[in-house]
């Protein structure tokens, strides 16, 4: 089943700093960031290049359990 998630990205998350592709969410996880908001940027379908940043919200698409291996592994709740 197809799952959304808005998913708050805290300090100490290994996403924060690093861009999409250098996070490797899709390969390690299997889910998808389709938009990206924080105070002064909204992104939809975000490049592999964008740059995740601590207090961005990350909006994750994919099967229930793909989102739960994203959560688990960057920290997110």
């Amino acid at each position: 089943e197809l799952t959304i998630e808005w998913l708050k990205v805290p300090t100490d998350s290994p996403l924060a700093g690093k861009t999409i592709q250098e996070n490797r969410v899709r390969k390690l996880t299997g889910a998808t960031i389709i938009a990206l908001f924080g105070p002064t940027k909204r992104v939809l379908n975000p490049a592999p290049d964008t740059l995740i940043t601590a207090g961005d919200t990350v909006v994750v698409v994919g099967e229930l359990s793909q989102i739960e291996q994203f959560k688990a592994r960057f920290g997110l709740r």
